[in-house]
C-alpha cells in the first residue's frame, strides 16, 4: 500500500504530464514540452516624450519627440526581439527616424524611435503595431499635434550636423548681428551640398541667409535682438532630419545706469534719474523698471516707465533715516546704490523761506548755508557749492574768474557763504555738498533782468467776429533779449468804436510775458480809414517802450467749428491719433464744398504730475487717475520755434514742451462741407499736453482763421488695466515749472 508521501508525488507527476510542463512565451504560444499550448495576449503602450522625458504631443523644429513603444504579454511579461511598426495617418505632418518606419524591441520590451516634425500643421495619430504573419497582434495608436515648422529632411544619410558662431555674445543693439553656419556632414565626413537646413532660436529674430548647404557644405544665417534687448540666454539650433545641433547665445550690453545722490538729509526729498541703453547706446523706451528703498522710504513710483529717450525720474522722501540701500532692476538687470540718509540739518538760510530769491543780472549776491549735528554747529567742515547758471565763488571778487563750483569751509557758527552772479535771466540751482558726499541739499534762485528796452505785442486769433476773443500777449526783453520780468504792461484799443479789453494792466513773468484778452462786440467795426483796429501795448513806467498788433473784426467769408468724438485711436503702441472734423459754413450757414484748409498745431502748455490708483487700495481699482502737481505755460512765448534768449525757463536747453503733436498741413472740404483730420501724437504726453489747433482758408481775397484749444486725451483702454501703468509723464513730476523733474 503506497504511502501518502508516495501518492502526491504520483499526483504531480500526472499534472506536469498533462500540461506539457514550463517555457517561455514564444510566437506561436508553444512551449517547449511539446504540447498544444495557449496563445498569449498581447499588449502594446505608446508614449510621446520630449528631450526631458515628459510627457508631450506638441511636435516642432525646435521639439522633436521620442517614440516609445512598450509590448507586454500575459502576465505583464516583457517580450524581447520583437519588430513593432509605425505609422503616420496624415502624410507631411511628421517623419521617423528609421526609413522603413519600423523599431526592434529591447530586453524590457520597448522599442523607440524619433517622431520629427514635417511641413504640414494640424493633428494627427501615430499607430503602433506588433503583427504576427499576417495576423495583428496588438496595437495603439496615440495623438500629436504638428506645428508644420519641419523641413530639411533629404534621402541622403546624415551623420552629422554642426552649428557655428563668429561670437556667442549678442549685443542688444539694432546693429548687432551674430552670423550663423550649419556644417552637414555624412559618415565619412563628406561635405554635403543642397541639404535644407532648418535653423530655429527661442528668442530674437532669425534671418535665413541660405537654407540650403553650399558646395562647402555649409548653410547660413544671421541672429539679432532689436526687439527683445533683455539680458538672457538665446537657443540656437541647425536641424537636418532628425539630426541637430544646439548652440547658446547670450545677449548683452544693455546698460542701466542711475545718478543718484550717496547722502540725504532726514526729511529731504531728491530725484533719481534711471537710463536704460542698448548696446549701441540708445534709449529703450516703455521699458518697466522696478524699484525698492530697504529701509521702506516712500518713492513716486516704484514701477515707472523709461520715455521715449530710455530715461525716466522718479522722487525719493528721507523719511527714515539710516543707511539705505536702492535696488532698480529692468531686463535682467539689476543695480544696487547706497545712499545714507543722515540726521544732520544741512541748509540754506533763511531755512523757512519757500520763495524762489530774485536776483538782478549782474549784481552780486551772497548765499548761506548752515550744517548742523545733532543741533550742534558743524564747524571747519568742507562745503561745495555749484551752480547751473552764471558764476559762483567764495568771496565777491572771485567772481571775476568765472567758476561754476566753489569750495568753502563752514565758520564756528556752521555756516558757511558763497556769492552767486549771473549775466543772463532765469532760473538757476545752487548745489551744496558737506564733506565726503555725507550731507546734499539745493537752493532754487532766478536771475532776472530789470531794464526792459523793447515790448513785442501778439494777438492770436488776429481775425475775430463780434463775440470771439482774441488772446493778446506782450513780450518784453532788455537790450541783450533778456526777458525782463515784474513789469506793468498797460494795454489800450485804437481806431476801434467797441469792443473790450479785460484787463487794462498785466505784469511780465518770469518769462517776460504779460497776457490779456479781447472780445468784439456787435459794435466793433473793422477799423476806420480802411484799417484794423490796434491793441496798444507799452511799460506804465517807461511808455516809450511801446508796440502794437493789427486785429481785424467783421471780415470773415468762411466759418470754422471744430468737432471730435470720445474714441482715440493707437496706431502703434507708442503714438495715439484723435480724429477731429471741421464744418465749414458761409454767412448764411451753407456748407462751402472742395474749401482747401490750412491746419497747423502748436503745443500751449504742460502739465507735470504722475500717474495713480483710482480709487487708492485697498480700495477696489476702478482707474488709473492722472495727478498734476504742476501746470507750465509753453517755454516758446513767442511761438517762432527758436529758443531765444531766457526761453529755456527750466534749464533743460530745449524749448518745453515742443511741438509734439502733428496735422496735415492740409485738407478739404466734401459735398457736406466738411473736412476731416487726424491729431497724431506719443503715448505719454496724453493727458498732460495742451495744444491750440488752428485751421485757416481764403475766400473773396480774405483770410479766415479759427482755432480751437484742446487738451490730448488718453485711450480709455490704457487706463483700466491695473497690472498695466500708463507711460510716465515726460515732463516730470516736481511741482515746479523750473526744473524738468
Amino acid at each position: 500500500m503506497l504511502s501518502i508521501r508516495q501518492l502526491w508525488v504520483v499526483i504531480v507527476i500526472f499534472v506536469l504530464s498533462a500540461c506539457g510542463g514550463g517555457g517561455t512565451l514564444e510566437s506561436g504560444g508553444g512551449s517547449g514540452g511539446g504540447g498544444s499550448g495557449t496563445t498569449p495576449v498581447y499588449t502594446l503602450q505608446v508614449e510621446l516624450l520630449n528631450a526631458t522625458g515628459a510627457a508631450n504631443s506638441s511636435l516642432s523644429a525646435s521639439q522633436p519627440l521620442t517614440v516609445r513603444a512598450t509590448l507586454t504579454a500575459t502576465q505583464n511579461a516583457a517580450i524581447a526581439g520583437k519588430v513593432i511598426a509605425f505609422t503616420i495617418d496624415r502624410e507631411g505632418l511628421a517623419s521617423l527616424s528609421s526609413n522603413t518606419g519600423t523599431a526592434l524591441t529591447d530586453s524590457n520590451g520597448v522599442a523607440t524611435l524619433t517622431l520629427n516634425v514635417g511641413t504640414v500643421s494640424g493633428a494627427g495619430l501615430l499607430t503602433a503595431t506588433y503583427s504576427e504573419g499576417e495576423t495583428v497582434r496588438a496595437s495603439r495608436a496615440v495623438g500629436f499635434q504638428s506645428a508644420g515648422d519641419g523641413g530639411g529632411e533629404t534621402g541622403v544619410t546624415i551623420s552629422s550636423v554642426r552649428v557655428l558662431a563668429d561670437r556667442t555674445q549678442l549685443g542688444s543693439g539694432a546693429s548687432e548681428a551674430i552670423q550663423l553656419s550649419a556644417l552637414v556632414r555624412d559618415a565619412n565626413n563628406v561635405l554635403l551640398a543642397d541639404i535644407p537646413v532648418v535653423f530655429s532660436a527661442d528668442s530674437g529674430e532669425l534671418e535665413i541667409v541660405s537654407s540650403t548647404t553650399e558646395q562647402d557644405g555649409v548653410a547660413k544665417a544671421k541672429l539679432t535682438s532689436q526687439i527683445d534687448k533683455s539680458i538672457r540666454d538665446i537657443r540656437v539650433s541647425a536641424r537636418v532630419g532628425g539630426v541637430e545641433d544646439v548652440i547658446m547665445v547670450r545677449v548683452v550690453g544693455t546698460i542701466l545706469e542711475v545718478v543718484a545722490p550717496s547722502a540725504v538729509v532726514l526729511g529731504d526729498q531728491v530725484t533719481f534719474n534711471f537710463s536704460l541703453q542698448d548696446s549701441a547706446g540708445q534709449g529703450i523706451a516703455n521699458q518697466q523698471l522696478q524699484v525698492t528703498s530697504a529701509l521702506g522710504n516712500a518713492l513716486s513710483q516704484t514701477n515707472p516707465t523709461t520715455g521715449n529717450n530710455g530715461q525716466v525720474s522718479i522722487q525719493y522722501n528721507a523719511a527714515m533715516s539710516g543707511d539705505d540701500t536702492v535696488t532698480v532692476t529692468a531686463l535682467g538687470l539689476s543695480q544696487t546704490f547706497a545712499i545714507s540718509v543722515k540726521a544732520d540739518s544741512f541748509v540754506f538760510l533763511p531755512a523757512d523761506d519757500l520763495q524762489v530769491p530774485e536776483i538782478e543780472l549782474n549784481q552780486p549776491e551772497s548765499l548761506r548755508l548752515e550744517w548742523l549735528t545733532d543741533g550742534i554747529p558743524n564747524a571747519n567742515s568742507p562745503v561745495l557749492f555749484s551752480t547751473t547758471r552764471g558764476q559762483i565763488a567764495e568771496t565777491e571778487a572771485g567772481l571775476s574768474t568765472a567758476q561754476v563750483v566753489a569750495q568753502t569751509t563752514t565758520g564756528t557758527d556752521g555756516q558757511a557763504e558763497v556769492f552767486i552772479r549771473s549775466a543772463f535771466a532765469g532760473l538757476s540751482t545752487i548745489s551744496a555738498r558737506g564733506g565726503d558726499n555725507e550731507v546734499n541739499t539745493q537752493r532754487l534762485v532766478e536771475f532776472i533782468a530789470v531794464n526792459p528796452s523793447k515790448v513785442e505785442v501778439q494777438a492770436f486769433p488776429a481775425q475775430v467776429i463780434p463775440g470771439e476773443s482774441s488772446a493778446i500777449r506782450a513780450i518784453v526783453r532788455d537790450a541783450n533779449n533778456n526777458p525782463v520780468k515784474n513789469q506793468l504792461v498797460a494795454f489800450s484799443l485804437e481806431n476801434s468804436a467797441g469792443g473790450s479789453i479785460s484787463s487794462g494792466t498785466a505784469i511780465t513773468n518770469s518769462q517776460g510775458v504779460a497776457t490779456t484778452s479781447f472780445t468784439a462786440d456787435l459794435n466793433t467795426g473793422a477799423g476806420v480809414e480802411q484799417r484794423n483796429l490796434v491793441v496798444n501795448a507799452s511799460l506804465v513806467n517807461n511808455s516809450s517802450i511801446a508796440d502794437t498788433t493789427d486785429i481785424s473784426v467783421g471780415g470773415r467769408t468762411l466759418f470754422f467749428r471744430f468737432g471730435t468724438g470720445n474714441t482715440v485711436e493707437s496706431p502703434s503702441p507708442s503714438l495715439y491719433r484723435k480724429e477731429f472734423s471741421i464744418i465749414v459754413t458761409d454767412a448764411s450757414g451753407n456748407p462751402v464744398t472742395n474749401q482747401p484748409l490750412n491746419l497747423a498745431v502748436v503745443s500751449l502748455g504742460y502739465r507735470k504730475g504722475y500717474w495713480e490708483k483710482s480709487p487708492p487700495p485697498p480700495e477696489t481699482f476702478k482707474v488709473w487717475a492722472a495727478v498734476t502737481t504742476a501746470s507750465c505755460v509753453t517755454e516758446d512765448v513767442n511761438f517762432n520755434g527758436i529758443m531765444d534768449s531766457g526761453e529755456d525757463f527750466n534749464g533743460d536747453n530745449q524749448l518745453t514742451p515742443g511741438n509734439l503733436a502733428t496735422v496735415p498741413r492740409t485738407v478739404t472740404s466734401n459735398n457736406e462741407g466738411i473736412a476731416v483730420f487726424n491729431v497724431t501724437y506719443p503715448r505719454d504726453v496724453a493727458p498732460w499736453l495742451d495744444v491750440r489747433l488752428q485751421v485757416s482758408g481764403f475766400a473773396a481775397g480774405t483770410e479766415n482763421i479759427s482755432y480751437r484749444e484742446y487738451a490730448l486725451p488718453v485711450a480709455a483702454a490704457d487706463v483700466t488695466q491695473e497690472n498695466i501703468a500708463p507711460p510716465d509723464n515726460p515732463f516730470g513730476v516736481v511741482a515746479n515749472c523750473a526744473t524738468p523733474d
